[in-house]
């Protein structure tokens, strides 16, 4: 299933998002588990923004509007549980060119492997199985994060659109912990 068509939002987000600085922010955005207040004051910090009304069970946001130039665009899908507690995380690149998203990608990959270590098979195999994976994957990586043992991915995608993400970052948690 293409990712686009999982997320019918991905149609609704802008085609460009100016002065995102994409490629300055290499720290993944927010934790699993955290209250949505508490996400939503990080993520303002942050410079995301609520791209549309206020949802109960998945939220997206985008960087919010600055001054300057940035080369990609930014934007985040949080899934939250009926107690309004973080329980997965998207956020999704777009990049003009193939080249610039392999840059930001491996980036991306070299942060992850210095944060969190080797990356790990076993949660990579865990990720598939649960459906994780976009279409389009031309290479991708899976850690575990933390002592809860969540499951953080890592995707280079190469978009069916022109407007699809084509570096993708998704953070979970481990259904069998």
């Amino acid at each position: 299933m293409r990712l686009g068509a999982r997320n019918a939002v991905f149609s609704l987000l802008p085609l460009l998002v100016l002065g995102c600085g994409v490629g300055a922010d290499l720290r993944f955005p927010v934790s699993l588990g955290k209250p949505r207040s508490v996400t939503e004051t990080t993520l303002e910090k942050q410079k995301y923004c609520r791209h549309e009304a206020r949802q109960m069970q998945s939220q997206s946001y985008v960087r919010c509007k600055t001054k300057g130039f940035a080369v990609g665009e930014s934007w985040l899908v949080i899934d939250y549980s009926e107690e309004q507690l973080v329980v997965r995380v998207r956020r999704m690149e777009h990049y003009p060119t193939h080249e610039e998203a392999t840059k930001r990608w491996n980036a991306l990959a070299a942060e992850r492997s210095k944060e969190l270590g080797a990356e790990s098979e076993e949660a990579r195999d865990m990720m598939a199985n649960m459906g994780e994976g976009p279409i389009g994957a031309v290479v991708w990586k899976v850690w575990r994060k933390g002592k809860s043992g969540n499951l953080l991915g890592l995707y280079l995608v190469k978009p069916e659109e022109a407007d699809d993400p084509n570096v993708v970052e998704v953070l979970r948690r481990d259904e069998n912990r």
